[in-house]
């Protein structure tokens, strides 16, 4: 269907407009679902193309295709290149609406997780400490945004073995989830998992058994038994045994 629209699209406005360069980043969107990367590129690469003579370069569009972009290198392992690009929407993203703006906030995240995927574990947590910084006074502490990012910062700590300050951290966001979003929010049921792995990396395998099997309820309730993250509760807790 996407394809369709493309060609009518091609069809009826040609080659060079805007919705052309729309449904090519959309087509390469579904290509990347499928995991066929190489050709997602192609097509990203020539919305792009579309996007920066049409809209300028450091526009929204080109923006959000760069991010597609890279997404599409990224499956493929070229760091790199992917990295060049997320660094380049994030001081577009800066210099068209500033540090404090959500969007800027949001490319930040996108390279301190780029970062941890390389193991650069420092330049990871510097920038997520810069970012919730930024979000808590823009945002507030309890903003689900700002909790997102602490508790990625949590997952960066944990990665380089600081997994007592992960706890901490994995503690507050729990608590500010649970009171924010409800007791069976599926958030809440992540936040749970996570604590619980630090736990069990500290030893401490009571408590962890005790979110995991939580986590495993919940689960089962709010998503079927047979749901993927469900699964993944019951293996966590078998693989606690």
């Amino acid at each position: 269907l996407l394809r369709r629209c493309l060609e009518m699209r091609r069809e009826l406005l040609g080659e060079e407009s805007p919705e052309v360069a729309v449904a090519l980043d959309n087509v390469g969107l579904v290509l990347q679902g499928r995991g066929e990367y190489a050709r997602a590129e192609a097509l990203h690469r020539r919305a792009l193309e579309i996007q920066a003579e049409v809209f300028g370069e450091g526009s929204g569009p080109v923006r959000e295709t760069l991010e597609n972009l890279a997404g599409a290198l990224r499956h493929q392992g070229r760091w790199s290149e992917t990295e060049t690009l997320i660094r380049r929407v994030l001081e577009q993203t800066r210099s068209e609406l500033g540090e404090r703006h959500p969007d800027t906030l949001v490319a930040m995240n996108n390279l301190a997780s780029l970062l941890e995927a390389q193991g650069r574990f420092e330049e990871s947590e510097e920038l997520h400490r810069r970012q919730i910084e930024i979000a808590t006074e823009v945002l507030g502490p309890e903003h689900p945004s700002t909790v997102t990012f602490v508790n990625n910062l949590a997952g960066v700590l944990s990665e380089q073995g600081r997994t007592a300050e992960a706890e901490a951290l994995y503690r507050q966001v729990l608590e500010i989830s649970r009171r924010t979003l409800g007791a069976d929010h599926p958030s809440v049921y992540q936040l749970m998992n996570n604590l619980a792995g630090v736990l069990t990396d500290l030893g401490k395998h009571a408590e962890a058994e005790e979110l995991y099997a939580e986590t495993l309820a919940g689960r089962r309730r709010v998503l079927g038994a047979e749901h993927p993250l469900t699964l993944a509760a019951l293996n966590n807790l078998a693989f606690l045994y």
